[in-house]
């Protein structure tokens, strides 16, 4: 492409663009972005920045960038495009429908799950006026939506949204078309968090043998039902295949995404968890630290999955009966779920819980010690 059309830069531009949704289809997503990013650098030389076409590339380009985990980047390059867009081509175009869903999803990975909803609603509805019902995009657009709900406890909103999308998807592009595996593993994911696991097995069952059959066992989403497939297994006890699943996900991401990707962190999570609850002790202190350093140091202290692994090292110091260690990180993470999420969230609940639970059990050990311990 770059040798044979070095005289034809917007045919160049074009073909770059596609080159870059096969790679992010693929889960190559550096590829991506590389590509993504020189198609928007021909189209802005010759067409200008305000190109309807550039700002396609530039919107594209964000959403790479958002699969790399570089949220503020793509977040920056999103509004751009959104904000130039909405003037040309207009409010009531499918590229322009397509970049604020990206941003949607982009401010629900930075954890605000709240301007999330209304900018993923307002592209979901913009989408069903064009006549996409069954298109990738509305699909897409509606899983988002269905996390956006489940995080803010709108969970029967959310369950409604998620088996929208489904039909959707596999009417328009039937049972192996990626949408449709992305909506199985959505709406097992779902079901899970509502404790209903005989039918979040069933959909990530499904999902995860179409995703081997169809995407190959090292793809990202692959992976990542795999991942959701161990949270199900973990509920129902079953913690060594958990933890087989948990490791796969967590090995297959950091070759693939690097060792500080959202993902990356998010499977080293789930395996600090399983192996607290199954007396690893000494592993379970290494992973859990290693998943909160990352997320502090790439997410910031304030978000979402921060606050997640903050309470999650404070149930691994609870198991290992380390009761002052725990009740200080427990404490922590209400504090800050209780200002960033409000006092009546059910994650803010669960940490007042995890608090009391260890204030009370510090209190039993202090009163059954010797008096010499005193």
């Amino acid at each position: 492409v770059e040798m044979g059309l070095g005289h034809e830069p917007l045919v160049r531009a074009r073909l770059q663009l596609t080159m870059s949704e096969v790679y992010k289809g693929l889960g190559l997503y550096n590829s991506s972005a590389q590509l993504a990013e020189r198609s928007w650098e021909n189209r802005r030389l010759v067409l200008g920045e305000s190109n309807p076409a550039t700002l396609s590339s530039r919107s594209e380009l964000g959403d790479s960038l958002r699969l790399l985990g570089k949220l503020g980047e793509a977040e920056t390059d999103l509004r751009a495009a959104l904000e130039a867009q909405r003037h040309d081509p207009g409010p009531n175009n499918l590229d322009t429908r397509v970049t604020e869903a990206r941003l949607g999803v982009v401010i629900y990975s930075k954890g605000d799950a709240k301007q999330a909803e209304g900018i993923l609603r307002s592209a979901a509805e913009g989408l069903r006026r064009l006549g996409q019902p069954g298109g990738s995009e509305l699909v897409d657009t509606m899983q988002w939506l269905g996390q956006a709900l489940r995080d803010e406890d709108k969970r029967q909103e959310a369950v409604t949204v998620e088996l929208d999308a489904l039909d959707l998807a596999r009417r328009a592009n039937g049972d192996d078309h990626p949408s449709t595996l992305s909506s199985l593993d959505a709406l097992g994911l779902l079901f899970w968090d509502l404790g209903r696991l005989d039918e979040a097995e069933s959909y990530l069952r499904q999902s995860l043998d179409a995703s081997r059959r169809v995407l190959g066992a090292d793809h990202t989403d692959t992976l990542t039902t795999t991942l959701n497939l161990g949270l199900v297994q973990m509920d129902r006890q079953k913690y060594a295949d958990a933890e087989t699943a948990f490791r796969a996900a967590l090995d297959g991401y950091r070759k693939t995404l690097g060792a500080d990707h959202a993902f990356t962190l998010t499977a080293m999570g789930n395996l600090c968890s399983n192996l607290t609850l199954q007396k690893k002790f000494g592993d379970a202190e290494e992973v859990c630290r290693q998943a909160l350093a990352g997320r502090r140091r790439t997410l910031g202290e304030d978000h979402r999955a921060t606050l997640m692994s903050i309470d999650t090292l404070g149930v691994f110091f609870f198991a290992a009966r380390r009761f002052p260690e725990a009740e200080s990180t427990f404490r922590e993470a209400f504090d800050r779920r209780r200002r960033i999420l409000g006092p009546d969230n059910s994650n803010t609940l669960i940490s007042m819980g995890h608090l009391g639970e260890a204030i009370l059990d510090r209190g039993r050990v202090v009163a059954q010690a010797p008096i010499d311990e005193l």
